[in-house]
């Protein structure tokens, strides 16, 4: 038998331990054998001489994920055993621990350790460079309250490129784990679902950093430097939301600390005011995505967007400002090319009782969002959103609908249910964007005496 692939998946659960002997032992026959299945077995432990003296040298995926597997044995990969293993899959288990052997896997680019119920690391397993190839490391959903110091000291992984630290019991992290020359190549870390409270400067240090995660943690502020001097000029994502974030240092964006960031997220905070320079003067040239919701501002600073020398947010398409407490926007703030570039506005679930007469301006919006507000009106302008296609007004107190709405020629959908309108399916103009094919949701009328009710809720009979 030469084979060089075996997929054992499920085909060893129930068997006796002798049964397994004789599987294993048979595995190391295969001096062959590149990939080897052996997932969702139930497998409480392996042999420690499973890999000994070279028997598996050519392999390289070794899958063992999803079984009961509560610790390995410490001889598992002891040097030599698996030169040229490129991945492995532990993920799903029940390990509290793992042996400094995995140390000795030089070819190893993924190593994926999440779902298990590991509450510490050896400070030396990446030590000496003992995984010098290895590109990701998924601790995901695990007990982790804290990380070793120099744990990725000393260019221990020059080449990791991706750490998911997600989902574990996190309070902090320390200042000299991301010290200038740990994980020079790394591109992606997710921190998000832990107890953070505060984050250290060392992570302005990861140069090549494009996304970072950090939602879901405790973080009340977030240091002014770490950002600074365009330390990390390659992030692209940046997720902040839910947290406890109650202000944002003034010069946080600056001197284009962020210039290639895209998406922004800081929903389900405790914002309060957005300083008036945040977004000034071309700082996030390629910011797409801007996520404020959940949060409690009142209003926004008159010139957010407004155009200095440079235009503030040319690039920025999706802005969310749902879910706050805003009252009135500054009437100027979609004025001349202001956020030109802009498809989707939501502004739902505030206070607004007018709306900016700039808010026409914006001429590649798609859709906008401004159900359950307290609009008694809308401003004439509406009528030069060319590209809207859907439009949504539920849950205001209008009494009347502007004539110019007939010019939305693009408009595919009008939600203006739960308002004041007399008679909505009669008004003129919701029966001229019917005819043109916009499908027009309003409250309906009973013919028994003047009952109106929404078609979405239950009858009371």
């Amino acid at each position: 038998m030469d084979a060089t692939s075996v997929g054992l998946s499920e085909k060893l659960q129930g068997k006796s331990q002798e049964e397994l002997d004789d599987v294993f032992q048979a595995l190391q026959t295969l001096p062959n054998l590149k990939a080897l299945y052996l997932s969702k077995n139930q497998l409480t432990t392996l042999p420690e001489r499973l890999f000994s003296e070279g028997n598996l040298r050519t392999l390289k995926y070794l899958d063992l994920r999803n079984n009961a597997l509560t610790a390995l044995p410490e001889g598992l990969f002891s040097e030599g055993n698996l030169p040229n293993l490129q991945n492995l899959w532990l993920h799903n288990n029940q390990l509290t621990a793992l042996p400094e052997s995995l140390g000795n896997l030089p070819n190893l680019q993924t190593l994926s350790l999440g779902e298990n119920q590991l509450t510490e690391l050896p400070e030396t397993l990446f030590s000496e460079g003992n995984l010098p190839n290895l590109q990701t490391l998924n601790l995901r959903y695990n007990q982790l309250t804290a990380l070793p110091e120099k744990l990725f000291s000393e260019g221990n992984l020059p080449n990791l490129q991706k750490l998911d630290l997600g989902v574990n019991e996190l309070t902090s992290l320390p200042e000299e784990l991301f010290s200038e020359g740990n994980l020079p190549n790394l591109k992606a870390l997710s921190l998000e679902y832990n107890a953070l409270t505060t984050l250290p400067s060392s992570l302005g240090k990861l140069s090549n950093l494009q996304t970072l995660g950090l939602s879901s943690n405790q973080l009340t502020a977030l240091p002014e430097e770490l950002f600074s001097e365009g330390k990390l000029s390659n992030l692209k994502h940046l997720i902040l939301g839910d947290n406890q974030l109650t202000a944002l240092p003034e010069e946080i964006f600056s001197e284009g600390n962020l210039p290639n960031l895209k998406h922004l997220d800081l929903n389900n905070n405790a914002l309060t005011a957005l300083p008036e320079e945040l977004f000034s003067e071309g700082n996030l040239p390629n910011l797409e995505y801007l996520d404020l919701t959940h949060n409690k501002l009142t209003a926004l600073p008159e010139e957010i967007f407004i155009i200095g020398s440079e235009e503030n947010l040319p690039s920025l398409k999706h802005l969310d400002l749902s879910n706050n407490a805003l009252t009135a926007l500054p009437e100027e703030i979609f004025s001349n090319r202001n956020l030109h570039n802009l498809q989707a506005l939501y502004l739902n679930n505030n206070e607004l009782t007018t709306l900016p007469s700039s808010l026409g301006n914006l001429s590649n919006l798609q859709v906008l969002y401004l159900s359950k507000n307290q609009l008694t009106s809308l401003p004439s302008s509406l009528g030069n959103l060319s590209n809207i296609q859907a439009l949504f007004l539920s849950e205001n107190q209008l009494t009347t609908l502007p004539s110019s709405l007939d010019n939305l020629s693009n408009l595919e959908y009008l939600d203006l249910k739960s308002n004041q309108l007399t008679q909505p399916d009669q008004n003129p103009v919701v029966k001229a964007l019917n005819e043109k094919g916009c499908q027009v949701d309003v409250d309906v009328v009973v013919d028994v005496g003047v009952a109106v009710y929404n078609g979405d809720e239950e009858d009371d009979y």
